[in-house]
C-alpha cells in the first residue's frame, strides 16, 4: 500500500466538510440551524434560503485590500523588483520583463484575486506551477478541498509532497502526487458514486503516463495558508464568524415571524359561550378570525378586544450586537458590517476602524508575498531566468487625492528622486520613460551634474510638463 496516498486520503475526508461549510456559507447557503417551528410553520419554504449574509463581506473586505504592487515595467502589474546578487540594470531589465510576459500569459490579475479569496475562504489555497505545451511557465490555482502539502517536520518552510485529487466525468478519481524529483498519477480501479474513497488500495497507477521526472528540484506546488502557524494548514477568515451568522439569522428569522402576527394583530372576546364538538368533544371555534371578515355575536354581554403591539425594537438591537461581535472577531471594517443609516465615518474615525483590520492586512500580505516570490521564482526557472525577487503590495490603508500629494510633497522634501514619485503617483513605466528622454528634464540632470563637478550645492528646479512640474 502507498502510505503517502494513504495520509493524502486521511486529510482530505478530514477537512472536505470544513471547505464545503466555508464554500456554503460565503455563498449565503446557510443551514438556518435555529429556525424555529414556528417560522417553518408560517413561511414554509419561502424563505428556505434566506440568509442575512456577511461572511462575503468579511472575506472580500480582506482581499480587496490584497493587490500586489503595480509599479514596474508597462502598465500591467509587475509586483516585483528587480534581480538580486549584483545582476546589472540591464539583468534586471530583462527579468522584468520576463515577470510581466509570465503575468500577462497566466491572466495574473484574475489568478492573484481568486488565490487570496480561496486562501481567505477556506484557510489554504493552491497554485501548481508547470510548464504548458509551449514550454512556458503555467500556473493553476487549486481549491482548497483538492490539494495539500505535506511539511518537512524539522525545516517547516519546506514542503517534502503534496497531493492534488479530483473526479472525472467518468466517476473515477484521480490523484496526483508531486515530489522534488517526480510526479507519480494514480486512479482509482473503479467507479465511485458516493463520494472520495477512504482506502489507498482502490487506487492504482495510471496507466498512460503514471510518472514522469521533475527536473527542478522542489516540489511544484505551493500554498498559501491563511492565518497559520508554520507547517500547519491555514485559518479560514470564516472560522469564528459562522456560529455569530447562524445567531444572526436566528434573530431575524424571530423578527419575520414576530412582524408577520403583528401584521395581524390577535384579537380576543369575553362571555362568548364556545360550543363543544359532540364526536370529539373538543370546543369548536365561534369565531374565524380574517381580514376579511367581521367578527360579530348576538350576546350583548360579550366583549371584544385585541393584544398590544408587538415592538420590534429589541430583535434590532439584537442584530446589532451580532453584527459589532462579528466585527470584532474578524477585524473587519464597523463601517462594512453595521448599517451607519446614510452616514460615512470622518477620516480620524475611519483610521481609528481600520487600525486592527490594516494589522490583518499587514500579516497577509507577508505571509502570501513570501509564496508569490517563490511562485513566480520557479516560473523564471521554467523560463530559463534566475533571480531573487522580492514582493511589493499596494499601500491597504485608504488615502484621499490630498493627503496623498501631501506625502509625495513630504517625500520630495527627503530628495526622494522624481522617478519614483512618479511612479507612486500610478504613471506608467511609458510615461516616466518619455518625461526622462525630454529635453527638458535632459537640461535639469546636465545641470545638476555641473553643479556636483564644480562643488556647488545642488539646487534643481521641477520642470514644466512633468507630473510634478510647477
Amino acid at each position: 500500500m502507498n502510505t503517502d496516498i494513504q495520509s493524502a486520503l486521511n486529510y482530505f475526508n478530514s477537512r472536505i466538510h470544513n471547505y464545503q461549510l466555508y464554500y456554503n456559507y460565503y455563498e449565503g447557503d446557510h443551514a438556518l440551524a435555529f429556525a424555529t417551528e414556528k417560522f417553518r410553520t408560517t413561511f414554509g419554504g419561502l424563505f428556505s434560503a434566506f440568509a442575512d449574509n456577511l461572511c462575503a463581506i468579511v472575506v472580500d473586505s480582506l482581499v480587496d485590500r490584497l493587490e500586489l504592487d503595480a509599479f514596474g515595467v508597462g502598465v500591467s502589474p509587475v509586483g516585483f523588483r528587480g534581480a538580486s546578487g549584483g545582476a546589472g540594470e540591464n539583468d534586471a531589465k530583462t527579468v522584468q520583463a520576463e515577470i510581466e510576459r509570465i503575468q500577462e500569459e497566466n491572466f495574473f490579475d484574475e489568478l492573484e484575486a481568486e488565490t487570496h479569496s480561496e486562501a481567505a475562504k477556506c484557510g489554504d489555497a493552491y497554485v501548481i506551477v508547470w510548464r504548458n505545451a509551449d514550454d512556458r511557465p503555467a500556473f493553476y490555482v487549486q481549491s482548497a478541498d483538492q490539494c495539500t502539502v505535506f511539511y518537512d517536520t524539522e525545516n517547516t518552510h519546506r514542503i517534502n509532497w503534496a497531493a492534488k485529487v479530483w473526479q472525472q466525468d467518468d466517476l473515477l478519481w484521480r490523484m496526483t502526487l508531486y515530489y522534488p524529483d517526480r510526479i507519480e498519477k494514480y486512479v482509482t480501479d473503479k467507479k465511485f458514486r458516493g463520494g472520495l474513497p477512504d482506502r489507498a488500495l482502490s487506487f492504482i497507477p495510471y496507466a498512460d503516463e503514471p510518472e514522469i521526472m521533475n527536473p527542478y528540484g522542489r516540489v511544484p506546488v505551493f500554498h498559501f495558508a491563511n492565518n497559520a502557524s508554520l507547517g500547519k494548514q491555514g485559518k479560514s477568515e470564516l472560522k469564528d464568524v459562522v456560529p455569530l451568522q447562524d445567531a444572526l439569522n436566528k434573530s431575524v428569522a424571530d423578527m419575520l415571524v414576530a412582524s408577520e402576527f403583528q401584521s395581524f394583530k390577535q384579537r380576543y372576546a369575553i362571555g362568548l359561550e364556545v360550543e363543544t364538538d359532540p364526536v370529539t368533544k373538543r370546543p369548536i371555534a365561534p369565531i374565524i378570525s380574517a381580514v376579511d371578515r367581521w367578527i360579530t355575536a348576538d350576546d350583548p354581554n360579550v366583549k371584544f378586544g385585541e393584544f398590544g403591539e408587538t415592538n420590534l425594537l429589541p430583535f434590532l438591537e439584537m442584530q446589532e450586537k451580532f453584527r459589532l461581535e462579528i466585527a470584532r472577531v474578524s477585524k473587519t471594517p464597523l463601517h462594512y458590517i453595521v448599517p451607519s443609516g446614510g452616514s460615512s465615518p470622518s477620516g480620524e474615525a475611519l483610521r481609528e476602524q481600520l487600525g486592527p483590520f490594516l494589522k490583518k492586512v499587514t500579516r497577509r500580505q507577508v505571509a502570501f508575498g513570501n509564496v508569490w516570490e517563490q511562485v513566480f521564482q520557479f516560473g523564471l526557472l521554467i523560463a530559463k531566468t534566475q533571480a531573487t525577487l522580492q514582493s511589493r503590495w499596494k499601500d491597504p490603508a485608504p488615502r484621499s487625492e490630498m493627503e496623498r500629494a501631501q506625502l509625495l510633497t513630504q517625500k520630495k522634501t527627503f530628495n526622494v528622486p522624481d522617478e519614483q514619485l512618479w511612479r507612486e503617483s500610478g504613471y506608467t513605466e511609458q510615461q516616466i520613460t518619455d518625461w526622462k528622454n525630454s529635453p527638458l528634464e535632459q537640461a535639469k540632470l546636465a545641470a545638476l551634474q555641473s553643479a556636483f563637478a564644480s562643488g556647488a550645492p545642488p539646487n534643481p528646479t521641477r520642470g514644466r510638463g512633468t507630473p510634478t512640474g510647477g
